[in-house]
C-alpha cells in the first residue's frame, strides 16, 4: 500500500469539520480521501499529544493518589539528579 501524506491545509479542514461534529465519513467525502486516510491522520495527532502530554512522574502520581494505601508517597521527592 502507498500512502500520500495530507496537506497542512487538509488537517485543518479536518480539524474544522470534526469540531462542527462531521464524521471520519463526511470528512473523508468532502476532502476526496479515503475514510482510512481520516482516520489514519487523527491516530497520528492522538499519538502525539500523548507523547507530549504522558510523563513518568505524572503517570505515577495518578496511580498513588487513585490509591488509599500508597497516600503518604505523594510527598515524597520524585526530582531525578
Amino acid at each position: 500500500m502507498s500512502y500520500t501524506y495530507l496537506t497542512i491545509s487538509d488537517q485543518v479542514k479536518i480539524e474544522t469539520l470534526l469540531k462542527l461534529d462531521y464524521s471520519i465519513r463526511e470528512n473523508a467525502k468532502l476532502l476526496h480521501r479515503a475514510p482510512s486516510t481520516i482516520s489514519r491522520e487523527l491516530k497520528e495527532v492522538i499519538e502525539n499529544q500523548l507523547e507530549k502530554t504522558w510523563s513518568p512522574e505524572k503517570n505515577y502520581r495518578a496511580f498513588v493518589s487513585s490509591c488509599p494505601q500508597f497516600q503518604n508517597y505523594l510527598s515524597l521527592d520524585m526530582t531525578v539528579y
